[in-house]
């Protein structure tokens, strides 16, 4: 039997919004670029055509061969990136988060050839949220604003990629348990800035296994200012029934 780590994605308190956007990040260019352009009207008119998959039919099929080799425990959902150039190439391709998986993905998905630009468009900077379990293409954006704030911030708190906690096999060993809270502050792109322990599980290997793995964790881009949330995180000793980590709850 393997012992349980379970964490509530679904029971994320929303613990503050923080001070101004971070810049200078070439990551963060391309999708500062790429969310100006889907609001102009060729952005709007060609996102349309990337959303409803045109061309694009081979999405799921790429997910499925990269699953085999690498599957993509923990991760609901990917941020593709990029400048679609006249020629249907997209150039300066990135993917969140980084794992072989993503890697593997991007290097087919960025392969194959993009529709067509409208005229007169000779490139467009493009971002994309894919699922992962139906290959489907939407909006990655989150914009914070006054008139949707907490059904914006809500959004945003959720993770696209959340890797549970290993539980250290000495601790295992020795019967450690206990319950952790971890505040993640994640910038514009989506990822953590900062990771801090609010309430210790009472055994510092247990502590480090749960900021280890918050500090991989991924979140959709905001591209305004960075959030911070609190997670619950739990270690405990499995059962005579349990044996296998609790899946995460992500309702």
């Amino acid at each position: 039997m393997r012992a349980v780590v379970s964490l509530c994605t679904g029971c994320l308190a929303i613990a503050s919004v923080c001070g101004a956007a971070a810049t200078g990040h070439d990551g963060e260019g391309v999708l500062t670029r790429a969310s100006a352009a889907a609001l102009s009207t060729v952005g709007v008119q060609y996102t349309r055509v990337l959303h409803a998959g045109a061309g694009m039919d081979n999405t799921l099929a790429i997910i499925r061969h990269c699953e085999a080799l690498a599957p993509p425990a923990d991760m609901d959902a990917m941020v593709v990136s990029g400048v679609v150039t006249a020629g249907g190439a997209l150039a300066s391709a990135r993917v969140m988060p980084d794992t072989m998986f993503t890697r593997c993905f991007l290097a087919r998905y960025a392969g194959q050839r993009f529709p067509a630009l409208p005229a007169p468009a000779t490139e467009l900077p493009v971002a994309l949220l894919i699922d992962t379990a139906t290959g489907h293409a939407s909006n990655p954006f989150t914009h914070v604003s006054r008139t949707d704030r907490h059904g914006a911030i809500t959004e945003a708190s959720m993770p696209i990629y959340a890797p549970r906690p290993v539980y250290p096999q000495a601790a295992l060993d020795d019967g450690a348990t206990g319950k952790a809270m971890v505040l993640i502050v994640f910038g514009s792109l989506g990822t953590p800035t900062d990771v801090r322990m609010m309430a210790s599980t009472g055994d510092p290997r247990l502590d480090k296994a749960a900021l280890d793995a918050t500090r991989q964790w991924v979140f959709r881009p905001t591209l305004g200012r960075p959030l911070s949330i609190k997670v619950p995180i739990s270690f405990q000793l499995p059962t005579a029934d349990q044996k296998s980590y609790v899946t995460p709850n992500r309702t």
